[in-house]
């Protein structure tokens, strides 16, 4: 590797199995990659497990800018780890917490079960204070009494406040002046006020969201500084940024002020590597397709951008039901996260049925074949059974895989018990994973008003190369991409997004002439604030965004916000792309209301960074470099050509049946499929195209 400069970009991407490195060096394009196990206990501790590793392998010291992104915020919640909260809030409103929006999630289920608030009643506080909608304060805080309240919320070993009083979105006066009195009575205590968290209405989502942030954010910042602190300690970074929920990437001391912004820190960078590679090849319309060790995830880029949502759960009770989790409002991708991933479980379930996930062996103690004690199937074992992977070189023999195990977990969980052969049972699971991902991903695109037909699957993860195709002809999706180093795309992912922050915030303006100004006005203040919370000072774009609805409803689109407001074409254009989009998602047009402005967002952001594509593909004839027997249905074993990926040259073309392999993951091409490989080294398949040429 030589001597190392601050000149490389290393990502860092923890995942619930395995965490993984990308290095890319941005004066030569060398990239070094590198996958250890995650150490849940101690994530940190499997980051410099593998920076040694990268270090060993390279010869000389590591220095480089780190980007990461973390499972962190999720696990704490999803695992009930975080901070002693505490609540305070507009006296008569302590119980928003628990009643929710009064909706059930499931209508036919007379016994459901909501989580646990994370505040119980007996911390939660109500205070006198009143701000009218308009943002007129009627009455404001009494410092003794809120004094009072957070001294009985020490003394009850509260670590973290949050703060939410009504419509402080519109004027946070109160809210700021809680925290001052917060911080001189406890000044160890962290605090999240919600108009910083969540500026915009609707009481029980911005309180729910605030209350997570308030109970994640000591075990956030507390790893944040020990991860910056080693890195900088150990002379190996002095620059650390992380993967926001949105795409965005932000200093780590800026992510630590709000970190429920991190709460889909690593998916956001598996789409945001889908979507370079998208631009890349010039594909409209992205299915990305990222499956590991723990879940799959599926998600929607069309014409280079990606739908974002802030109607966002974690950790429901029931997982396949909506509205059945915390609820946060966040900006966040709007990806679907599905329980299938390498590690989840098979098992005949108490309707003597196969099923499969949602729960999953992880990493400790993994699938049986990893040979760590587990000894419950899971999906990466049918994998090995059917001959998908070759045990000897998973992670290019540094892991080798035990394929006896894995036969005797599926023997004595299920074959013996269904009466079926090791390899039927091992196809079972394997088909049963692919008809739930298939089916999930059906729904979350036509629920954006699209279908898989016409789109191109972008498949990354450790095991998504090996479902991609199976996935992609039960949903019908014409053509496959697998990107070089798919098995670590998420971690190259962070080094192909761009530094940037947002900010969004309710308004109420109407789309026409006489509050253009204040429009205008308005964004310039938002713009100023934005930029001022970035920690970007240099080379940056402004992005403008807004949300427009009929007057009187609910639910808003939004549209590029781009442009002077006082300008009329401004307005024309907003209008125009408002009815698409609005025609686009509903099927028809608007019901001619008067429109409004709802709220505007704002990107402070630099450009993409301009990322060489590692390069794979070789100048070498494409030939096989051996043969293996691979189930491609329960009766049907077929003497199968191993290729190895770093043998592929560019323009390379061969039909399926075949198994292409690398370090971090294998790719399966299946009998009357094309391959074709491109000249940035990725990939292509082309589902069906062999079958249909003979």
């Amino acid at each position: 590797m030589g001597e190392v400069s601050m000149e490389n970009r290393l990502g860092i991407d923890i995942g619930g199995t395995f965490t993984d490195f990308v290095m890319i060096d941005s004066s030569t394009g060398d990239v070094t990659v590198e996958k250890c196990l995650t150490t849940p206990a101690a994530p940190e501790q499997a980051i410099f497990t593998g920076i040694e590793q990268i270090e060993t392998r390279g010869g000389s010291p590591l220095r480089a800018e780190v980007v990461h992104a973390t499972t962190l915020i999720t696990n704490a919640i999803l695992e009930h780890k975080g901070a002693q909260t505490g609540l305070i809030t507009t006296r008569g409103f302590r119980d928003i917490l628990e009643m929710g929006n009064e909706t059930r999630y499931y209508v036919y289920d007379l016994f459901q079960s909501f989580p646990k608030p994370i505040v119980p009643r007996a911390l939660r506080r109500g205070v006198a204070e009143r701000t009218l909608t308009n943002g007129s304060i009627v009455e404001s805080i009494d410092e003794e009494e809120v004094a009072q309240v957070v001294r009985e919320l020490v003394a009850a070993g509260v670590d973290s406040i949050a703060v939410l009083f009504l419509h402080s979105y519109n004027n946070p006066t109160n809210e700021r002046a809680a925290r001052k009195i917060i911080n001189k009575v406890a000044p160890q205590v962290s605090v999240s006020l919600s108009h910083e968290v969540v500026s915009r209405p609707r009481e029980f989502e911005r309180l729910s969201t605030t209350v997570v942030d308030a109970y994640v954010q000591p075990i956030a910042a507390g790893y944040m500084k020990k991860l910056a602190g080693r890195l900088r300690e150990s002379g190996r970074s002095d620059s650390v940024s992380i993967m926001l929920s949105n795409g965005g990437i932000a200093p780590i001391e800026t992510a630590s002020k709000n970190p429920v912004q991190l709460v889909e820190s690593g998916p956001a960078a598996g789409v945001e590597a889908a979507q370079y590679y998208g631009r890349l090849l010039g594909i409209d319309r992205v299915l990305a397709f990222d499956m590991g060790g723990t879940t799959a995830k599926l998600c929607l880029i069309r014409e280079g951008k990606v739908s974002r949502t802030q109607d966002f759960e974690v950790g429901r009770v029931n997982r396949f039901r909506k509205g059945s989790g915390y609820r946060l409002a966040v900006s966040v991708y709007n990806l679907l996260e599905i329980g299938a991933g390498g590690g989840s479980i098979a098992r005949i379930n108490a309707m003597g049925l196969l099923a499969v996930g949602p729960d999953s062996a992880g990493s400790e103690p993994g699938p049986a074949c990893y040979g760590r004690g587990g000894e419950l199937p899971t999906v990466t074992d049918a994998d090995l059974v059917l001959g998908f992977i070759d045990p000897a070189s998973f992670l290019g023999g540094d892991f080798p895989l035990d394929p006896g195990a894995a036969e005797r977990s599926i023997l004595a969980a299920l074959a013996e018990t269904m009466s079926l052969s090791v390899p039927a049972a091992a196809w079972g699971i394997f088909d049963i994973v692919t008809e739930t991902m298939a089916s999930a991903a059906r729904l979350h695109l036509s629920e954006q008003g699209d279908d898989p037909t016409r789109c191109t699957l972008i498949a990354s993860g450790g095991a998504g190369p090996v479902h991609a195709v199976a996935l992609a002809r039960r949903m019908g999706c014409p053509h496959v991409v697998i990107p070089p180093l798919p098995g670590v795309m998420s971690a190259f992912g962070l080094l192909a997004a761009r530094p940037a922050f947002e900010r969004i915030r309710a308004v109420r303006f109407s789309l026409d002439d006489a509050d253009a100004p204040e429009v205008e006005r308005a964004f310039k203040r938002l713009e100023a604030e934005t930029f001022a919370e970035s920690g970007i000072r240099s080379g940056y774009i402004v992005e403008r965004h807004v949300e427009i609805c009929h007057r009187g409803q609910d639910s808003a689109v939004e549209v590029d916000g781009s442009g002077d407001w006082t300008i009329a074409a401004t307005r024309a254009r907003a209008r125009a792309d408002f009815a698409d989009e609005y025609r686009r998602m509903f099927g028809r047009a608007g019901d001619g209301k008067p429109l409004q402005i709802a709220a505007m967002r704002v990107v402070v952001a630099r450009a993409n960074p301009d990322l060489r594509p590692p390069q794979t593909a070789s100048d070498a004839a494409s030939v096989a470099a051996g043969m293996r027997k691979v189930y491609f249905s329960p009766a049907m074993e077929i003497d199968t050509p191993v290729f190895l990926r770093h043998s592929l040259r560019a323009g390379a073309s061969f039909h399926g049946p075949a198994i292409i392999e690398e370090r971090e993951s294998t790719t399966v091409i299946w009998p009357g499929d094309r391959v074709r490989v491109d000249a940035s080294g990725a990939i292509i398949i082309d589902v069906g195209v062999a079958t249909a040429e003979h």
